[in-house]
């Protein structure tokens, strides 16, 4: 991965868009950041590292916190990083959660973070990957880098505190960054289904077993043999007692039958005893089925004479409906003759009254002759009336010119006074501009200030915690030294008394090479004696205790070191503003306060003024139309008012000629347009009076008629009722009833009626069915006796009593035999298995045993590669290492297994030349664990590419450590990064030594000010 560009918004210290563009530092630069502490060097560094993965490369920051306390509120944070990898340009845009102002109305809104990803190919065309979602976008740049942020940090971006990470980390953290890196992860794959598939074996092992041990205890058998033994027993045992087994069960057989034969017997004549209990119970019903018998045939007798009662009702219907008929038909007769007598008379009267329509004609003819002058005399009043209302109007636009015109000199007096008014009192808005600006700044570095004083005493905390586990650190260090030391004056002094007891006398010492011996060494009782494993455990207890002493030191290192650090951003606020520490956050908001209120009453006071000053031209260039104006509207009145006096003059000529009745206007007309509606009137008044009585007429010679019809009818249906009623009374006097009424009270209703034959006929049917049935019984039981059941089920129950005791036991055989030969079948099948799994674990089980570390090296096929791997790195970074310390230091890797199921295989430890002995890198100081550290990134990028494991790794930054060098050691690790540089890497180191600063003129500058850091491009 190659940077291009990286483009910065409201982020950390910069409050301003600020873009470095890679490409003009040249191709495959080495470049300085440079700045002073807390310009905002690292911030670079978390740009990039938020960008592709949405955190901090230290992660003691949130993204959220990120954003720039310069900015303005309008202003989004945002980060835009573009970078190359191979032949493919991508640039990730990525913005945290964060305030911003409402677009509508007042406050702030909280906007979700986004992220963005585009991809660019070599033909020019680009694409867009993730749409906003900031958990894809993170997943696909660990998918296109192949590294997490994690591993990001470790080996391409170094932050401040965490150099030595990857240095100092264990074999089980080293091992995934060095998987990630060498994609050895199908070795770990194939790792894992081994040992899966050997685990399975094995519990299909531990469960055959199981089941073994299972079928035998079902059979209560401590083996095969016994099991084969018991089965032998068993089938003898069989074959003994099947005889006397199949004559128990013919003879109990032969007892079944014969009470079964009996009970059926004794159940033929319980049948016919009930039979002929319920038969006799059935003829007591034999009275209600003649009385149903009687009731059934009056009811048919009445349903025969029952048609002639209601062809009689309905006769006597008709005859009602047509009498109640004729009765309307006379009434409505009656009110006709007297409507007709009304009509009649209307009649008369309209002919009367249309005699006067000549009259209205005459009358007509001499109003229609004075319609010419009514009409003369009617526009001259509309004229007249229309030259009074154009005289009002004109007088009323003379009066409104005359007042606009006043107005306008008013108004023009009126702003030039208002403008010298403000002229006089508008403050200086530039003083209260910058007084404004400068308490913003003051704020912001006061905000500033509060917030690092809060990280500082966090920090003194911490450092004072740190501290004090740093203590406790020496002197766990302290006590395992003592130990050791003990402990080795313990064991030579057993050594020196073993060998003092090889000694012979005037043979030679093999320590001292004396032939005397007048004082050889004695074995102590008070000291305990020490092995070889004792001294080896107290070793390893100092070498931990070491590395915790140096791991407490460098987290205490660390924390003073962000407290120096934070100490030098609080003088640089206060270089700036020494008055910091004594204001107070309530008083600059209320003096902000008053600032705002006052640059917006001076703002609203030019305001008014710029709008004064706009106003007054255009007023005076108003006046002089408006004076014309005024000129105009009088002389145009004069002149209306002399067509008035004329007008008037023709208007009285004309109302002399004409009637005072028709001068009015509209009056002619009106009285013209009214007789013309009298006639009219008359007219149609006749024509209704017509029709009326022609009506009236009609209406009259209809309901005559119809009477006459109706009369008839009503003579036809007194005879249909006179026969109606002959019949009905034949047909009650043919019947078994003594009148009418009884007749009717003895009809019932079809459904009752069927319900009575329905119960008469199954009466019949039961007693047919019982007389058959007890006919039939008496056939079948003649000549038979009533059996004894109970001598026959006594004499059964003793044949069952033998059987069963028979049965038991020939189940028990039975039962026997079938376990026990299931168990031989199931125990043949298991053996079978078992020598299939036993054969395939041995060849699975043993390589699951070495590929994942269960051996005698405790080291898997994942770390073996790793280690082969690793050893390249190291030779590589010793090369550099070398280089850097002039010859003393080589990096190595440790070759002892560690203690109990400790991982090991990755560890690293290294070989000091001075000494000749190799120790843990955890021992070594700050600056040589720093060349260390570099050496050993610097190899990783070498090594991964060589091996073309799929991630590139020609980009490195490095943040800081470069202090802790002396001048030999800064030269020799410029030179390693410089030969690096020729190599084909791009190399940034942020750095404010002063030596480095001298000797790379190519440096990317981070400026600090009161108004937010900026960014320089310097050497290009």
């Amino acid at each position: 991965m190659k940077p291009r560009y990286l483009k910065i918004q409201a982020f950390g210290p910069f409050a301003q868009t600020e873009t470095i563009d890679f490409s003009r530092l040249g191709h495959n630069p080495l470049f300085l950041i440079n700045g002073t502490t807390g310009s905002g060097k690292s911030t670079l560094l978390d740009a990039m590292t938020f960008a592709l993965y949405g955190d901090t490369t230290g992660k003691e920051r949130d993204a959220s916190d990120m954003r720039c306390q310069y900015a303005a509120a309008d202003l989004p944070t945002e980060v835009e990083f573009s970078f190359e990898l191979g032949n493919t340009h991508y640039r990730v845009m990525r913005k945290p959660v964060q305030r911003r102002p409402k677009s509508r109305g007042e406050g702030f809104t909280e906007q979700a973070a986004e992220g963005f990803l585009y991809a660019t190919d070599a033909s020019g065309q680009t694409r867009l990957l993730v749409d906003k979602k900031v958990k894809e976008l993170t997943e696909r740049v660990v998918a296109l880098i192949g590294l997490d942020s994690e591993q990001f940090r470790q080996v391409m971006v170094l932050p401040q505190g965490l150099f030595r990470k990857l240095l100092l980390a264990e074999s089980k953290d080293r091992e995934p960054i060095l998987s990630k890196l060498f994609q050895t992860h199908l070795y770990k794959q194939l790792e894992d289904s081994i040992k899966a598939q050997a685990a399975q074996v094995r519990q299909q092992k531990d469960a055959q077993r199981q089941q073994l041990m299972g079928i035998l205890q079902t059979v209560d058998c401590r083996d095969k043999e016994e099991l084969v033994q018991q089965s032998q027993q068993i089938e003898q045992a069989i074959v003994t007692f099947q005889p006397e087994y199949d004559q128990a069960a013919q003879a109990l057989k032969h007892h079944e039958q014969a009470l079964e034969a009996a009970q059926a017997l004794g159940k033929r004549f319980a049948q016919r005893d009930e039979l002929v209990a319920q038969y006799q119970q059935h003829l007591q019903g034999e009275p209600g089925i003649a009385q149903l018998r009687r009731q059934s045939r009056q009811a048919q007798a009445v349903e025969k004479a029952y048609p002639f009662y209601s062809a009689l009702q309905q006769v006597k219907q008709a005859l009602n409906d047509s009498q109640l008929k004729m009765s309307q038909d006379d009434q409505a007769l009656a009110q006709a003759q007297a409507d007709l007598v009304t009509a009649n008379t209307a009649l008369r009267q309209a002919e009367t009254a249309y005699q006067a329509r000549d009259g209205l004609t005459q009358q007509l003819h001499q109003l229609e002759q004075l319609r010419p002058k009514i009409t003369q005399l009617d526009e001259a009043t509309a004229q007249l009336t229309q030259l009074e209302r154009q005289a009002q109007q004109e007088r009323q636009a003379r009066d409104q010119s005359k007042n606009q015109l006043e107005a306008l000199l008013e108004r023009q007096q009126m702003l030039e006074k208002r403008i010298t008014q403000l002229n006089q009192s508008l403050p200086d808005q530039v003083a209260l501009t910058q007084q404004h600006h400068n308490l913003q700044a003051l704020m912001t570095q006061y905000q500033a200030w509060s917030k690092l004083t809060q990280k500082r005493q966090q920090r003194v905390a911490d450092s004072t915690d740190k501290q004090q586990l740093l203590n406790d650190a020496k002197a766990a260090l302290q006590q395992a030294q003592h130990r050791l030391n003990q402990l080795e004056y313990a064991w030579h002094l057993g050594q020196a008394a073993i060998l003092a007891q090889t000694l012979q006398p005037q043979q030679a010492c093999p320590v001292c090479g004396s032939v005397t011996h007048p004082q050889p060494a004695q074995w102590q009782q008070d000291i305990t004696p020490v092995e070889q494993a004792d001294l080896t455990q107290a070793k390893d207890q100092l070498s931990r205790a070491l590395q915790a002493c140096s791991a407490a030191e460098i987290a205490l290192t660390d924390c003073q070191t962000a407290i120096t650090a934070l100490d030098e951003q609080l003088a640089e606020l206060l270089a700036l503003s020494p008055q910091l520490p004594s204001l107070d956050n309530a008083q600059l908001i209320a003096q902000q306060q008053q600032l705002t209120q006052a640059l917006e009453d001076a703002e609203t006071l030019q305001q008014h003024l710029h709008e004064f000053k706009q106003q007054l031209p255009t007023l005076v260039a108003q006046v002089q139309p408006a004076q014309r104006a005024v000129d105009s509207a009088n002389q145009a009145w004069h002149q209306t008012q002399t067509e008035l006096a004329l007008a008037q003059q023709s208007l009285t000529s004309l109302q002399q000629q004409i009637p005072d009745d028709y001068r009015a206007p509209g009056l002619l007309t009106a009285q013209i347009a009214q007789l013309h509606q009298q006639r009219e009137q008359l007219q149609q008044d006749l024509n209704n009076a017509q029709t009326q009585q022609a009506q009236q007429q009609k209406t009259v010679t209809m309901l005559t008629q119809r009477l006459a019809s109706q009369h008839a009818h009503q003579q036809t249906l007194v005879t249909q009722h006179q026969q109606a009623q002959a019949d009905w009374l034949a047909a009650v006097a043919a019947s078994e009833f003594s009148d009418e009424a009884e007749l009717l009270a003895a009809r019932v209703a079809e459904s009752t009626y069927q319900a009575w034959l329905a119960e008469i006929h199954r009466f019949e049917q039961a007693e047919a069915k019982y007389c058959g049935g007890i006919e039939q019984l008496n056939l079948e039981l003649a000549g038979m006796s009533v059996p004894d059941l109970n001598q026959l089920t006594e004499q059964l129950a003793h044949q069952q009593q033998i059987f069963n005791q028979h049965k038991k036991q020939w189940d028990d055989l039975q039962l026997n035999q079938a376990k026990l030969h299931s168990a031989q079948q199931q125990l043949q099948r298991l053996e079978q298995k078992s020598q299939a799994l036993e054969a395939e674990y041995q060849v699975i089980g043993t390589l699951s045993e070495v590929l994942s570390g269960d051996n005698q090296a405790k080291i898997s096929l994942q770390r073996f590669v790793l280690g082969v791997l690793l050893d390249d790195v190291l030779a590589t970074a010793t090369l550099r290492l070398r280089a850097m310390t002039k010859g003393r230091y080589e990096l190595l890797r440790k070759d002892a297994r560690n203690k109990g199921t400790k991982a090991s295989g990755l560890d690293l430890e290294v070989f000091d030349s001075y000494t000749g002995q190799s120790r843990p890198v955890a021992t070594l100081s700050g600056g040589e664990s720093f060349l260390a550290a570099l050496a050993l990134a610097l190899a990783l990028s070498d090594v991964v590419q060589a091996y073309a494991g799929g991630i590139k790794l020609d980009t490195l930054f490095i943040d800081e450590g470069f202090g802790s060098l002396d001048p030999d050691s800064l030269e020799l690790a410029i030179d390693t990064l410089k030969s690096l540089q020729m190599s084909g890497r791009t190399i940034g180191i942020i750095s404010h030594v002063q030596e480095l600063k001298e000797q790379m003129a190519l440096r990317i500058d981070v400026v600090a000010s009161a108004q937010g850091s900026q960014i320089k491009l310097v050497g290009l």
